[in-house]
């Protein structure tokens, strides 16, 4: 995930404890290896997605959210508000699928952790010593 987005999105506040808070990430910030599951076949892509005029309404009244968007004209808010607000609403689309949740969509079970390894050895240096099937 780390290589995904920005330090700022990514960090938070914490993106100034950065040398360069804004800077792209740097190569000592990055794991040596590096396997993206975020988008593997781990994802529950079939979820049903959640209410998009409660989401809406969810990140209407986040106050973050109307900080962040506060200096946007209207039209542009609008259009903020509806891609957040669809963005949430499909949430559940990014979580783990069922078959491999342990006790929350984030965490996986013994199957999930099994078809992490199964995702993760073929991209693992041979100095690591897999074998994988």
């Amino acid at each position: 995930v780390m290589g995904r987005g920005t330090a700022q999105d990514l960090l938070g506040s914490y993106a100034t404890e950065r040398a360069a808070p804004d800077a792209a990430w740097q190569p000592n910030e990055l794991a040596d290896v590096r396997v993206d599951l975020f988008d593997s076949a781990l994802r529950d892509r079939d979820a049903t997605p959640r209410d998009l005029a409660q989401m809406r309404d969810v990140v209407a009244r986040d106050s973050r959210w109307r900080r962040a968007a506060s200096e946007l004209a209207e039209p542009a808010r609008a259009a903020r508000l509806e891609s957040d607000a669809r963005t949430l609403s499909e949430m559940g689309r990014w979580f783990l699928r069922p078959e491999y949740r342990a006790f929350d969509p984030i965490h996986p079970n013994r199957e999930g952790h099994h078809r992490i390894a199964e995702l993760v050895c073929p991209q693992l240096p041979a100095s690591w010593g897999c074998h994988c099937p």
